[in-house]
């Protein structure tokens, strides 16, 4: 008998305007996005994630009474770069 395989691929598109009124990162200008939006993070080892918090890596709010913030674009680097460290 003949083996099949099944091969799925889903894929996910982001859109954010520029024009948004999205909180703004200091550091580099990029557009913060909530922690808790986990779907952005789906894929992505929460072992690297710290690191790349801990390390400056991905810039990140650090403010009290603010909602803890992740800068999109330097994650989107870090992500790209598939650099763990």
């Amino acid at each position: 008998m003949a083996r099949r395989t099944t091969i799925r691929i889903t894929t996910e598109t982001l859109l954010i305007s520029e024009e948004s009124e999205a909180p703004r990162c200091p550091i580099c200008g990029g557009v913060m996005v909530a922690l808790e939006q986990g779907r952005l993070l789906d894929g992505v080892a929460i072992e690297w994630l710290n690191r790349w918090l801990e390390s400056g890596a991905v810039h990140h709010s650090d403010l009290r009474g603010v909602p803890n913030l992740i800068c999109l674009h330097s994650l989107l680097d870090r992500l790209q770069n598939n650099n763990p460290a």
